[in-house]
């Protein structure tokens, strides 16, 4: 079987996994299993019509030395940011912690009596890992999910390496220190020019966020938000190099990314609808609509899971200019110019197959950003993740295919390397000895004892705890939910 098609069933899986679990343990089992059986159907077609042109995108074949060295640093980047529990991890990691503890010894649909609540919220994750904690004891887990993350950060890896025909490896390293205009920040600061600007990748205007952090922090932060992100940007670039689009593969993908993370979902889906725009005459047949709605209705009950939630009524959304700051568009241009659109004048330099992709991207990051949900605006830090993935591979492929006379080349480089120093600084602390504050077997910390506790207490309000709760006496839980 070819690499490219390997890929994408390998990646597929990988993202239904969760999905099955939910359906087959959340809801009420002729739902579930209807569910399931949808999507598999759909899933079963899929696999016996796809086609992988191979020949057209691959000059030359991967070793299995470049595959091993791909799966070392997955590996070696999920010990550093601490998966496994072999070193200090991030704040957020007390939180996860807490969910897997709270998933391996409770029963799913997981409930809090203290709270009154059923919990709702994108698990995919999580699920594989606290499944077979069950099943092999919780002091198992830390090992699962360091074998289930670095399967997925080695999926997204070799994927992205096949983009380029040379120095393959170069690209995980573009990817991994790829940071923003860090250098900038600072400037602006010693200059005392912009009071909303803290470095290294902060703009705040009154309670409006602006944040993008790096793929290394990204990742410490929250895997699981960055691996599906990351995937559906793999199936977008890999589009870009067809002649036929896969229409239905990318809807597949798309809703297989919901139960992992709705924000990267969003991400990931302007390039979608721009396929899918691209590509109107492949849907007007009957067939094609008939499956398509199929394959909805069969992650119907997860949508409606969504909807469901309490965190819709949470009071922590507002576009920039409601933020209190009269001139907010300036600092709304600087983020977005040094940020991203500065990547646009590079890259119009060079020759790359990514162009209509890039644009997509750019288009979306000037856009996301105007509106905020969540506390620190989730939706601009989540949802980009897809769109920089895409703008860094192709900034990776001109830095190696591209030729090195131009000046701009040289700049371009130049800029890079440097506002990769706080990045390469979070590594380099990363390989100092330290240990973690918690672990899945002791995840309580203080006064918190399960997860929404940690959310009620760090946060300092009920608003966060919301954004894990299922809606009392819902549509869901009244028909869809096991009890």
């Amino acid at each position: 079987m070819k690499i490219i098609k390997i890929l994408k069933i390998s990646s597929l899986v990988y993202l239904l996994i969760p999905n099955y679990l939910f359906l087959l343990t959340w809801l009420r089992a002729e739902i579930g299993i209807s569910a399931c059986m949808i999507i598999s159907i759909f899933v079963f077609n899929y696999l016996k019509n796809s086609q992988a042109d191979d020949v057209l995108r691959l000059k030359t074949p991967l070793s299995w030395l470049t595959v091993f060295l791909v799966f070392f640093l997955a590996l070696v980047l999920n010990l550093l940011v601490g998966i496994g529990e072999f070193r200090e991890q991030t704040v957020d990691f007390m939180a996860n912690n807490l969910k897997y503890r709270d998933l391996v010894q409770n029963k799913w649909p997981l409930y809090y009596p203290d709270f009154k609540v059923y919990m709702c919220y994108y698990l995919g994750y999580y699920l594989p890992t606290a499944a077979l904690g069950k099943v092999i004891g919780i002091e198992y887990c830390r090992y699962i999910s360091l074998a289930w993350s670095t399967t997925g950060a080695f999926l997204v890896f070799l994927w992205a390496i096949t983009f380029l025909d040379k120095h393959r490896l170069s690209v995980i390293g573009v990817i991994i220190l790829f940071s923003n205009a860090w250098l900038v920040y600072k400037v602006m600061l010693w200059l005392d020019f912009q009071t909303y600007i803290y470095p290294p990748y902060h703009v705040k205007l009154n309670d409006f966020w602006l944040m993008r952090p790096p793929f290394w922090e990204g990742f410490a932060l929250a895997p699981q938000h960055v691996l599906p992100a990351c995937f559906g940007a793999c199936f977008m670039l890999e589009a870009n190099f067809l002649k036929k689009i896969n229409l239905d593969e990318m809807l597949l993908m798309l809703l297989a990314t919901m139960y992992w993370s709705p924000l990267a979902s969003i991400g990931i889906f302007p390039f979608v609808l721009y396929y899918y725009l691209n590509n109107w005459s492949n849907l007007f047949t009957l067939k094609s609509i008939v499956e398509k709605i199929a394959l909805v209705i069969g992650f119907t009950p997860l949508i409606i899971y969504f909807l469901s939630t309490q965190g819709v009524n949470s009071d922590n959304t507002q576009f920039m200019w409601q933020a209190g700051v009269e001139k907010w568009y300036w600092t709304y241009l600087f983020y977005i110019v040094f940020n991203f659109l500065i990547w646009y004048f590079f890259l119009k330099q060079f020759k790359h197959p990514f162009t209509k992709m890039v644009n997509v991207a750019l288009l979306f990051l000037t856009i996301v950003p105007l509106y905020q949900i969540g506390i620190a605006n989730d939706l601009n830090i989540r949802a980009s993740v897809p769109a920089m993935f895409i703008l860094t591979v192709a900034i990776a492929y001109v830095f190696v295919e591209a030729p090195q006379k131009k000046l701009y080349y040289w700049i371009g480089l130049a800029f890079f390397l440097i506002n990769t120093l706080p990045t390469l600084h979070q590594v380099y602390k990363s390989i100092l000895p330290s240990k973690p504050q918690t672990t899945i077997v002791k995840a309580d910390y203080k006064q918190f004892h399960n997860m929404l506790s940690f959310q009620q207490v760090m946060y300092g309000d009920s608003s966060a705890v919301l954004e894990y709760s299922l809606k009392n006496d819902s549509f869901f839980e009244k028909h869809l939910l096991k009890k």
